[in-house]
């Protein structure tokens, strides 16, 4: 009769062939304190990064850079709304304790700068020109409901789902045009990390 096995045996019988690669452990757990230390001084409870940055020697300092380059590449998007905390300085500042090369980081971040400015400016400019070219439907609506309460009612194109949905989608439009030369600016600074 054979011999019965336990879990256990038959786990380790499994398992047998999986070494367990210490280097690509520790690799990712200096990658994920880079991307912490990063996080703890874009959010500004950390006040001395350069210092702490020191602490690491070698191929370990290189793999804590990788991971504060990702976090901070990760915080480069879009302003959400008009006046949305401008993030791009402390970022670039960041940036400079993992690159050298600042006379081409510097100019990335000058253009991300203007890029954003634009990018505020255009989506002004499309909602005004949406809400003008909209007032002739709007108008329509209100005498619709003039007719139908015998009230004047006054309706703003904010209130209009089928107006937010017409400024929804040319917003999402504008946004993919500028979030692809965000992605070109992000290429550049991965090969300068």
């Amino acid at each position: 009769m054979g011999k019965i096995k336990s879990a256990l045996e038959l786990a380790m019988e499994k398992t047998a062939d999986m070494a367990i690669d210490r280097d690509m452990l520790k690799q990712k757990e200096l990658i994920r304190k880079g991307q912490i230390l990063a996080s703890s001084i874009l959010n500004k409870s950390e006040k001395d990064g350069a210092a702490k940055l020191q602490t690491y020697k070698g191929k370990d300092l290189i793999y804590v850079k990788k991971g504060m380059g990702e976090t901070l590449l990760s915080n480069i998007r879009l302003p959400l709304y008009l006046n949305s905390e401008d993030n791009l300085p402390i970022i670039k500042e960041t940036f400079s304790l993992i690159s050298k090369k600042e006379e081409i980081y510097s100019l990335v971040f000058s253009q991300l700068k203007e890029l954003f400015e634009k990018f505020l400016d255009d989506i002004q400019n499309l909602t005004e020109g949406l809400k003008q070219q909209y007032m002739p439907v709007l108008r329509q609506k209100q005498q619709q409901l003039m007719q139908q309460t015998g009230q004047n009612v006054q309706l703003e194109p904010e209130q209009d789902p089928e107006f937010l949905e017409i400024l929804s989608k040319n917003r999402k439009a504008l946004e993919d045009q500028y979030n692809n030369v965000i992605a070109q600016a992000k290429a550049e600074l991965i090969k300068i990390i």
